[in-house]
């Protein structure tokens, strides 16, 4: 799952903190997109290994490999 702040704001942050609460979600791979400016958000999301950050401006490069990382966590779990 892919979850975008940048638009959302902290709408994207409580979906992205409640997926990782609920039993059935809990262990979804969940890349949550901010701005670097978006300190608050940045600062309150409960990540793990397989739940990541990357802030924005990103690289394709950088977000095909944080999908990568995600993904073999997820399989190593």
């Amino acid at each position: 799952v892919i979850v975008s702040a940048i638009n959302l704001g902290n709408d994207a942050l409580d979906f992205f903190n409640q997926i990782g609460e609920q039993a059935q979600t809990k262990d979804l791979p969940v890349l949550l997109l901010a701005d670097k400016r978006q300190v608050h958000i940045i600062e309150r999301a409960r990540i793990s290994d397989h739940r990541k950050i990357i802030t924005m401006p990103l690289k394709v490069r950088e977000l095909r490999e944080t999908i990568l990382q995600l993904l073999q966590a997820k399989s190593v779990s």
